[in-house]
């Protein structure tokens, strides 16, 4: 039931994400320096999340969605609920 998750293991060190235009290493993230350690991930989707989680400051084991789940971003021409008449509550 539900999306299923995988556990990774965020790594110490300072995070960083190669540009998306970068073809070879668009889903490789970076912690740390001399030497860095490496986490390829399956998407850039992925490896952004995972980034964004690290540069929060979080370190140590995370469980992520095994995949991408799109929301529905609500219309700015949405209807909204009716309002109450002003002495009617």
């Amino acid at each position: 039931m539900g999306n299923p998750k995988k556990k990774v293991e965020l790594p110490e060190g300072e995070v960083r994400l190669p540009a998306a235009e970068n073809m070879f290493e668009s889903t490789t993230i970076y912690f740390g320096k001399n030497p860095a350690v490496s986490i390829v991930r399956d998407s850039r989707a992925e490896a952004e999340l995972l980034a964004a989680i690290a540069e929060t400051g979080y370190r140590g084991p995370i469980s992520i969605p095994t995949t991408e789940v799109r929301m529905p971003h609500p219309s700015p021409k949405a209807p909204r609920p009716p309002r109450p008449c002003p002495g009617t509550v």
